[in-house]
């Protein structure tokens, strides 16, 4: 049997941290009141990473507690830093966010259609479109009539 090197896994280093932090401020906390910042600090994120860790919606708060949180914070402020700095949703490389945020929705059984219309530009060049007519049958019947006149004079 292989012999465990390290008894904490290390996604839980954040939150080792937090804690111990908390527990060591706490008395000097009494001792000098600008400690008391970071006891304040460290005991909400102490809480928040216990919080994590109980839960059990989401995998990611309990695997990693703390950073998670962080990771959800830039997911949900990373389309204004895509807009402004990076890229727009529809660039692939290797998906697009739009592809992406799909697969999400998909995966959680969130609806994922998006009503009102489209980011895609559709009036750029190369653009594919496929129109919805009613009148279709008519179009073919002239088409025909046409490719009839054209091979039969």
């Amino acid at each position: 049997m292989p012999k465990l090197t390290n008894p904490v896994p290390v996604r839980y280093t954040v939150y080792i941290l937090c804690v111990v932090t908390f527990f060591m401020s706490l008395p000097l906390s009494l001792i000098y009141t600008p400690m008391a910042f970071v006891t304040a600090l460290t005991g909400l994120l102490s809480m928040l990473g216990t919080y994590d860790l109980l839960q059990r919606r989401h995998t990611i708060s309990r695997n990693y507690p703390i950073m998670a949180n962080f990771r959800y914070l830039f997911e949900a402020i990373g389309p204004e830093i895509r807009q402004y700095f990076i890229q727009s949703d529809t660039d692939e490389r290797p998906f697009s966010r739009e592809q992406r945020t799909i697969v999400y929705q998909r995966a959680k059984d969130i609806l994922d259609k998006r009503p009102f219309g489209s980011q895609l530009n559709m009036y750029e060049e190369g653009f594919e479109w496929m129109s919805h007519s009613l009148a279709l049958a008519a179009l073919l019947l002239k088409t025909r009539d046409a490719v009839k006149k054209s091979m039969y004079p």
